[in-house]
């Protein structure tokens, strides 16, 4: 199928975000209609002069649709995969991912990338959320009354 925005190879690169493979999340979930397709008018709803904007920024509509579709990938991924894998007589443990947390960051990264495109298509956005630095940029500190 033919996108707007996204360019030949982007579902490898949807998963090397989430670190993946194509078992845990293969191409016919990527290019699901309520993946690919429901991104690309999810930017064109964002970005209603995509059309004039394209030609100028098309790697930037690229990467921005990439991290969309990763936002997702993670939130499948969090129902999918099992945090632990039993094989014969022994069970293994699978690295913790905090797949929310991940599909936020990636929003996040989509967003920076639609504010590259055009300043004024992040105010459109529903939500933007800042994750507090831990640990803090700044030291605490007393204050002596004399």
């Amino acid at each position: 199928m033919a996108y707007s925005f996204l360019l030949t190879g982007w579902e490898n690169s949807v998963r090397n975000i989430c670190g993946v493979s194509s078992t845990d999340v293969p191409d016919t979930v990527l290019g699901n209609d309520l993946f690919a397709t429901e991104t690309e008018d999810q930017i064109k709803r964002d970005i209603p002069n995509w059309n004039a904007l394209k030609s100028t920024y098309g790697i930037e509509f690229n990467r921005a649709a990439i991290f969309h579709l990763a936002a997702k990938a993670c939130q499948y991924l969090a129902k999918k995969l099992s945090q632990s894998e039993t094989i014969g007589d022994y069970r293994y443990d699978r690295v913790k991912t905090d797949w929310q947390q991940e599909a936020k960051n990636n929003l996040a990264k989509y967003a920076q990338y639609l504010l590259l495109i055009d300043p004024n298509s992040v105010e459109s956005l529903d939500v933007i959320e800042i994750s507090p630095r831990i640990p803090a940029l700044y030291d605490e500190f007393e204050v002596i009354e004399e």
